[in-house]
């Protein structure tokens, strides 16, 4: 099953060297440290605490710094967009995952915290402040291996974006579908 996903993920990436191939190898099955004690959780620009659910699969989306931050940001609809789809959704093992949105920001904690409420994304965001993110996780820089799908374990089941490609999307669903009915 992990070749046949990794075969899979190879193809959708759309990219035909050996570093892509090793990247997706050495990431999936790799257990991911949230970093929830050295972070800051926003909602359109208020302090908040959020618990990360532990039960249930998850949607975990890395920004750092490097790449074009504007490129980004207005990525942030196509993921409201996305989530609300699977807020609405029927009640189903599709819909049972959790959305976890990094940004490693620095000093520019406050700059982003604007931008967020003025693309009204209203998705709960850590804030890393101190970078701890790829401090305790092997992250390629490459920025298309910094969506994943993670078990109730925080183990990685899938690399890739879901956004703007129905062939990952589906295959994040089917695999959501699989990690909910085993739990």
């Amino acid at each position: 099953m992990k070749r046949y996903l990794l075969l899979i993920m190879a193809m959708l990436v759309s990219c035909s060297n050996n570093t892509t191939t090793t990247n997706l190898q050495h990431l999936l099955g790799q257990q991911i440290v949230l970093p929830t004690d050295n972070g800051q959780w926003k909602i359109l620009n208020r302090d908040t605490t959020i618990a990360v659910d532990n039960c249930r699969p998850k949607i975990t989306v890395y920004y750092n710094a490097q790449g074009c931050t504007s490129c980004r940001l207005k990525e942030l609809v196509s993921w409201n967009n996305l989530i609300n789809d699977v807020q609405n959704m029927p009640k189903s093992d599709t819909s049972n995952v959790e959305f976890v949105f990094l940004f490693s920001v620095g000093e520019n904690a406050n700059s982003l915290a604007l931008t967020l409420k003025q693309y009204q994304f209203s998705i709960p965001v850590l804030f890393d402040i101190q970078n701890s993110f790829e401090k305790v996780n092997i992250i390629p820089n490459d920025e298309k291996f910094h969506y994943f799908l993670l078990d109730k374990n925080n183990k990685i089941q899938l690399v890739g974006n879901p956004i703007n490609n129905p062939a990952m999307w589906k295959l994040y669903k089917k695999r959501i579908a699989e990690l909910n009915e085993r739990s």
